[in-house]
């Protein structure tokens, strides 16, 4: 079991979040891939706090926020 730093963790949901998992399948995907933590209330913790810090009403809302982000970062 590899343990994630607090921002690959972060990544590594942000990528499942982007991918259209639900949380459950992101859950699912970190444990099948050994990563650690995986649990189901590590992702809705780390994802509530990303819905506030980006006053995001849903988690669609978080999604489009971030691509939204990055796009334009990476212009």
């Amino acid at each position: 079991m590899v343990k994630l730093s607090k921002e690959e963790f972060q990544e590594e949901v942000i990528k499942g979040l982007l991918a259209g998992m639900s949380q459950q399948e992101i859950s699912d995907d970190l444990k099948n891939r050994n990563l650690d933590p995986f649990s189901l209330s590590s992702i809705e913790k780390l994802l509530k706090n990303l819905k506030s810090a980006y006053n995001a009403k849903t988690y669609f809302h978080l999604g489009a926020i971030i691509a939204t982000r990055r796009y334009y970062l990476k212009k």
